[in-house]
C-alpha cells in the first residue's frame, strides 16, 4: 500500500495490515457499545466499550509509526522525488478520489439511522456553519494526516539535524523521553466522557494537539528506520503483559474516575494511556518480528488487500449494522455476523474487482 521496496519487511507489512484490519472490527463494535453511536443497536454490552478503548489506545499510533518507518525507508532507497511521487499516487490521489464517493454514502447511512432513532436534527450541521467546520473525512482522515506528515518529512529532511545516540532510540531507554513528549498533546485532549487514547480529528483543519500527537509516532518511526528496531522489540512478551493487564485496566479506571469524580487526576490517566500505547507498539513489533520473519503468500495477499478493505469498509459495516439492527439477536451474535459478512464481501470485491486490475495497480502499484 504505502511502500515500494525490493526487500520487504514481511513482519512490518503484516503488522501494518493487522492494524488496518483491526480498524474494521473497531467500527463494527461501535453499534454494540453504550456510547450512543449513530447506528445504535438495542443489544449492547459494556465489554464492547472496553474493546473499543483497547484498540483505540494503540492502533493508529502503531500505524503512523510504521508509516514513518516506511517513509524513511523509501526516501533512503529511492530519494525525495520518488517518495513524493509514490505518496501522491498511493495516498493523495486515493484521498481525492474516494472521499467524494465513500463519504456521501457513509453520511447517508448515518442520517438514515439517526432518522430512525429520531436524532436527525440533533446531529445535523447548522446551515450557517462554515464548510471547513462541517466537512468530515470519516475513516479517510488518516490519508489526510499522511499527506501532511509527508510534507513535514520533506521539510525536515532539508534541515540539519542533531546526531542521536542509538541507545536513546533503539532501546527501552527511548521511553524515558517518548512518554513525556507524547504526554504533552495527550494532556490537551478534551472529553466529557471516558476516552482511552487521542480524540478524533476528522476535519480538513486538524486539531493541533491531535496532529502533534500522531506526528510524534510518525517521526519516531522515521527515526527508528535509521537505527533499527531490534532494541525496542526486545522483551516483547513482558511489554504486552504490562500493557494489556496493568496499564490498560488501570488507565481505564483512572479515566472513569477522573471524568466523573476527580478531574485533578486526569494527568495520571493520560500518563498511563501514552505508556500503554508505546508498550503495545513495541510489544507488537517484537511479536511480529519473531513470528513473521518469512514471506507468506497468504499474509502477502492479506497485506496487499488490507488497503482496499479499509478504504471500502465503513459504508458496508454501518449498512450491515443498520440492516440487522432490529433482528432479535444478542450483540454477541450480531458483532461476529457483521465482521463475517463485511470481511467476506470486501475480500471477494478485492479478489475479483481490485487485485490485478486497474484499481489494484492504482492502490498498491504493480
Amino acid at each position: 500500500m504505502l511502500t515500494s521496496t525490493n526487500n520487504r519487511r514481511h513482519d512490518l507489512d503484516a503488522l501494518r495490515a493487522c492494524a488496518m484490519l483491526l480498524g474494521i472490527a473497531l467500527h463494527a463494535a461501535l453499534a454494540y457499545t453504550t456510547f450512543g453511536w449513530a447506528v445504535s443497536d438495542p443489544s449492547q454490552s459494556k465489554l464492547f466499550n472496553w474493546f473499543f478503548h483497547l484498540i483505540h489506545g494503540f492502533r493508529m499510533q502503531l500505524f503512523f509509526l510504521l508509516s514513518g518507518f516506511f517513509t524513511a525507508m523509501l526516501y533512503q532507497r529511492r530519494g525525495l522525488k520518488a517518495l513524493l511521487s509514490h505518496r501522491a499516487k498511493r495516498v493523495f490521489l486515493p484521498l481525492v478520489i474516494f472521499t467524494p464517493i465513500l463519504i456521501p454514502i457513509t453520511e447517508w447511512i448515518l442520517t438514515l439511522s439517526r432518522t430512525r432513532q429520531g436524532d436527525a436534527e440533533k446531529f445535523a450541521p447548522s446551515s450557517n456553519a462554515p464548510w471547513l467546520e462541517t466537512f468530515n473525512f470519516h475513516h479517510l482522515w488518516f490519508l489526510w494526516f499522511l499527506c501532511l506528515f509527508v510534507l513535514g518529512f520533506v521539510l525536515i529532511s532539508k534541515i540539519p539535524k542533531p546526531k542521536l545516540q542509538r541507545k536513546w532510540v533503539n532501546s527501552p531507554r527511548c521511553l524515558i523521553w517518548l512518554i513525556p513528549l507524547t504526554l504533552l498533546p495527550q494532556l490537551w485532549v478534551t472529553r466529557a466522557y471516558p476516552l482511552y487514547g487521542p480524540e478524533s480529528s476528522l476535519g480538513l483543519i486538524p486539531i493541533p494537539s491531535v496532529l502533534f500527537y500522531f506526528a510524534i509516532f510518525y517521526g519516531f518511526g522515521a527515526t527508528l528506520y535509521h537505527f533499527g528496531d531490534k532494541g525496542v522489540a526486545s522483551h516483547w512478551r513482558l511489554k504486552l503483559v504490562l500493557a494489556l493487564f496493568i496499564l490498560f485496566p488501570t488507565g481505564m479506571l483512572f479515566e472513569w474516575w477522573s471524568i466523573y469524580n476527580a478531574p485533578s487526576i486526569q494527568w495520571l490517566s493520560d500518563l498511563l494511556q501514552v505508556s500503554f500505547s508505546w508498550l503495545m507498539i513495541f510489544g507488537c513489533i517484537g511479536f511480529f518480528r519473531e513470528k513473521c520473519t518469512q514471506s507468506s503468500p497468504k499474509m502477502r495477499y492479506l497485506s496487499d488487500a488490507s488497503y482496499w478493505l479499509y478504504l471500502a469498509h465503513l459504508p458496508l459495516v454501518f449498512g450491515l449494522q443498520l440492516a440487522i439492527q432490529d433482528w432479535p439477536l444478542s450483540c454477541w451474535i450480531k458483532f461476529p455476523l457483521v465482521n463475517l459478512f463485511s470481511f467476506s464481501l470486501l475480500l471477494l470485491s478485492y479478489h475479483f474487482l481490485v487485485r490485478g486490475k486497474f484499481l489494484g495497480r492504482f492502490l498498491n502499484g504493480k
